[in-house]
């Protein structure tokens, strides 16, 4: 059987239209795939492909031109084959376009605050903000990750990043509201009573909130559960969802049972075990109740979040998630896919504006070769899964999955780092840029006495041993990992300080050895400025110069857009959902022509500008598949930047305000407007702006204290996620003032 496809399109000189596409799922996204089109007349292009078995083909169209790919589809056509008895099958096609362009608000879910609320956001307060959505003409709403972070009980799982299942909603976000109503109405109102007292704290008393709502799940679960056992909608939840709630369910009450979220400790259940899971979640178990509370409360999490989306559709409102880019190394995924995972390496980032020391996030690696021999099973799950609940869906920190900061286990510090997958050089390949390369001193903390002037505490030779003119750790001292564990966690000022100095010493190496190529080195970020490097002549330095430029922009171009075409579309053909990419930070060249080949949106910053040599972005030259906003989560909002770069905001002021003089010190209302005005008039496609921003053209509206309204700083790996929003959101609903200046501006940009 043929199927003959065709499509009308203008075409002029030097243009052709190219079909890309196949039964194999990810085809339509590989442009090497494409075959031209045949020119009919009348303006017509077809394509006839040979199908030889049942199924779908999934396929695009390409317009070439003098050789080069100009233009791509927006999505992709389906064509279910049912029958091949049929010789000539005819389809005629449109050309799908990009949507219009719209705008919306970011926001986390635990920052939104109401009048019926327990101290922290959930998915009831959903609904009244798709409301203002709508009221204010916006389009998109976008949320933090939403799945379960518990695995400490305490404050650090406040980190939304910070996954124990990809799987698993947070029980924080279940809204009283709509579970059944408790029949014991003295003890609701004394729930009541204690909801309103956390409700009226200006941030979020993380683990007061969880604990009060886990009480009130469980006397709701008790008051339930044999209704619930009745139920053909929880009964098929749970066998639909087994394959993932089992698992969940068992980690949970594990962790409970042994109070430590390490597996490992977990005796004849630290290594993952089907069977042995299924024994322990078995009904006639005694302690069953404590398993089936966790089934009953990601049912009724499921089912309120399916209903947010589809009120969100009736509203004409997309629901945009968060995939962050690891999970936590003590979760539900590491321990039932061990495999997928490497805990010999950290995930993090190298140095940036946000860190000069760059970050360690702590989360394993993973291993990509083995999710790719598994056909990246474990990613199509938990993409169909999210598709659920979003419409669009932003890929944290894209780079990783191209390649991803890798920190060696026994290390702290993101300069100790490396990207893998990588080319690391061989001793050969460094010798050949003119480096006299010398594993014993380039690849060894190097310590000299300029370096040690700046400890000039005589306690630190201690734990140093002279090497001519100058020094190494000692053995047992040689690593961040052996320091922090002789010295523990002391907070001992004289204590700290050595430790302190000693893991700072740690990073003086020129080159970091691969931990999977033996006898293979990576030039340590930031090489440049270690001792070993100031050590150098002259020659040499400039040897290692040479070096480094090619390791860190050219070497890896080709070879990092193989790795991504491998593992992006994967993703993206997994669902029907919008996929943009945050690609801020040190970006390969192969990056934007991966995403552009995937239509994935990008993420544009005017203060984080990825043109070279200027300050702030031209947001009129952007591109138009992408989102672009005016600030992130993981940056000060637009007021409290202005105060506290205020240098950076006089240039900002002269150079992209035109305007003269002095800029003011404050950033007032109407400052805040232009501001958003300059988002709102960008090429991109989608302009999706923080809360916070939006309130700061409105001065009876926004907060008094502006640094109060930053949600995270980075480089504190310890940062406590608890801002919430000061207003209802009754209140900001119902300001026709606010409401109306939104959708002007809206009107006035073509949004």
């Amino acid at each position: 059987m043929t199927i003959r496809f065709s499509i009308h399109y203008q075409t002029y000189p030097g243009q052709e239209l190219l079909f890309c596409g196949s039964q194999e799922r990810t085809a339509w996204l590989h442009d090497e795939l494409a075959r031209p089109m045949t020119y009919q007349s009348g303006g017509f292009w077809s394509f006839d492909l040979p199908a030889r078995q049942k199924g779908v083909v999934v396929y695009r169209y390409l317009l070439r031109e003098n050789g080069e790919i100009k233009r791509r589809e927006w999505g992709r056509h389906q064509l279910e084959i049912n029958s091949l008895t049929e010789q000539l099958q005819e389809v005629r096609d449109a050309w799908q376009l990009e949507p219009a362009k719209i705008a919306g608000t970011a926001i986390p879910v635990f920052s939104l605050r109401s009048e019926k609320g327990w101290g922290i956001g959930d998915f009831s307060d959903l609904f009244p903000m798709i409301d203002w959505l709508e009221h204010s003409g916006q389009k998109i709403l976008q949320l933090l990750p939403i799945n379960d972070t518990t695995n400490s009980f305490s404050w650090y799982d406040s980190y939304p990043y910070s996954l124990i299942s990809v799987f698993a909603l947070h029980p924080v976000y279940a809204a009283p509201s709509m579970l059944p109503a408790l029949e014991d109405r003295e003890k609701a109102e004394a729930f009541e009573e204690r909801a309103k007292g956390l409700n009226l704290s200006e941030s979020l008393l993380y683990e007061d909130v969880l604990s009060l709502k886990w009480d009130y799940f469980h006397l709701v679960f008790d008051q339930e559960e044999e209704r619930i056992n009745q139920s053909d909608d929880y009964r098929h939840f749970v066998e639909e969802n087994l394959y993932w709630l089992r698992p969940y369910a068992a980690y949970c009450y594990l962790l409970r049972k042994h109070n430590n979220p390490d597996p490992g400790t977990w005796g004849e259940y630290s290594k993952f075990s089907d069977e042995r899971v299924s024994v322990l979640c078995d009904p006639k178990q005694s302690w069953h109740k404590d398993i089936a509370i966790h089934y009953y409360i990601q049912f009724q999490l499921h089912r309120q979040l399916e209903q947010v989306h589809s009120y969100a559709t009736q509203k004409g409102i997309l629901l945009k998630g968060d995939i962050p880019i690891g999970v936590n190394p003590f979760s539900v995924e590491t321990w039932q896919h061990e495999l997928l995972f490497r805990r010999d390496l950290q995930t993090g980032a190298p140095p940036d504006e946000f860190s000069d020391q760059g970050q360690n996030w702590g989360f394993p690696v993973y291993d990509w070769e083995e999710m790719q021999r598994q056909q990246y099973a474990w990613w199509h799950k938990r993409m169909q899964h999210m598709a659920r609940f979003f419409d669009a869906y932003r890929v944290d920190h894209i780079l990783g999955f191209f390649r991803i900061w890798s920190i060696p286990a026994d290390s702290y510090s993101g300069l100790l780092g490396y990207f893998k997958p990588a080319l690391p050089y061989t001793p050969k390949e460094i010798r050949a840029f003119g480096l006299d390369f010398d594993r014993q001193i380039m690849c060894r903390p190097f310590i000299d006495e300029v370096l040690l002037r700046d400890y000039p505490n005589q306690e630190i030779f201690g734990f140093l041993k002279a090497l001519g003119k100058c020094y190494l750790l000692k053995e047992e001292l040689n690593t961040q990992a052996k320091v922090r564990t002789y010295f523990g966690d002391s907070d001992q000022k004289e204590v700290s300080w050595v430790r302190e100095a000693l893991c700072r010493m740690c990073i003086e190496v020129l080159f970091v050895e691969d931990k999977d190529k033996a006898g293979c080195y990576h030039p340590r970020i930031l090489g440049n400025q270690t001792a070993a490097y100031r050590c150098l002549n002259a020659e040499q330095q400039q040897a290692f110069d040479r070096l480094y430029e090619h390791f860190y922009f050219e070497r890896h171009n080709k070879f990092w857009k193989e790795q991504a075409m491998k593992i992006l579309p994967e993703l993206i053909s997994s669902s029907s959902m919008i996929a943009c990419g945050e690609d801020l930070g040190m970006i390969p060249a192969c990056v934007p022509e991966v995403m552009e080949q995937l239509c994935m949106l990008s993420l544009e910053l005017e203060r984080m500008p990825k043109s070279l040599g200027v300050e702030f972005e031209a947001l009129d030259r952007i591109p138009y598949l992408s989102v672009c906003t005016s600030s992130t989560h993981d940056m000060s909002p637009i007021r409290a930047w202005w105060k506290k770069h205020p240098e950076q905001a006089g240039r900002y002021w002269q150079k992209v305000l035109r305007e003269q003089g002095a800029a003011p010190v404050e950033c007032s209302a109407d400052l805040a407007y232009r501001i958003l005005q300059q988002q709102l008039a960008s090429k991109a496609m989608w302009v999706i702006l923080p809360w916070q921003d939006w309130l700061a053209m409105h001065a009876d509206l926004r907060k008094n204290r502006a640094e109060t309204e930053r949600i995270n700083v980075p480089e504190n790996s310890k940062n406590h996620w608890n801002y919430r929003i000061h207003l209802n959101i009754e209140d900001f609903m119902n300001s026709s003032s606010l409401n109306n200046t939104i959708r002007q501006m809206l009107f006035d940009s073509g949004r």
